[in-house]
């Protein structure tokens, strides 16, 4: 089930007790979590906390058959007044403080406390770019399985983690 559903799908039915996820997944938990929830900030490591950036683009397949009505809809989603409006419904973090700060307060307003999010974004080294790498299928085929493994309690992080990482490594040989 986790693999056709995902993780926030057993998180969100309550056959999970923790669920590593990024700010986008918000309105997932307070939509669909069937307990009460909060954020907690990302465990603090040997070069100390850190969360990849995952920044998205507003794009046009080329192929297309109605580009000017893409390019309009592109302008408009790159926009203030779009960032503002995504800020106000508290979708998502826009990339415009000032949306940010209509989120912000759009949280807030449905009691939500988002500042593990929010702390880890604005301390100095607190995040870091998402990895250009080959093979990027392959690694994912190899560690989702890993990691759901080590979530769901089949098994230990100490074991199976090193074998993933045997196994992605043999992936660049």
């Amino acid at each position: 089930q986790v693999t056709s559903l995902g993780g926030s799908a057993a998180f969100n039915s309550g056959l999970g007790a923790l669920h590593a996820n990024g700010s986008w997944m918000i309105g997932d938990f307070v939509n669909n979590a069937t307990f009460p929830f909060g954020f907690a900030r990302l465990p603090e490591g040997p070069e100390g906390r850190k969360s990849m950036f995952n920044g998205l683009a507003d794009s046009i397949w080329v192929g297309t058959k109605h580009p000017a009505e893409a390019w309009q809809w592109v302008k408009y989603a790159a926009s203030q007044e779009c960032a503002d409006k995504v800020g106000e419904f508290g979708v998502v973090f826009p990339a415009q403080q000032s949306a940010v700060d209509k989120a912000l307060a759009a949280y807030e307003g449905k009691g939500l406390d988002v500042s593990a999010f929010t702390l880890q974004a604005t301390e100095p080294d607190g995040t870091f770019l998402f990895p250009v790498t080959d093979n990027a299928s392959q690694i994912s085929a190899i560690m989702g399985p890993a990691m759901q493994s080590v979530m769901l309690g089949q098994a230990e992080a100490a074991t199976a983690l090193p074998a993933a990482n045997e196994e992605v490594n043999a992936v660049f040989q």
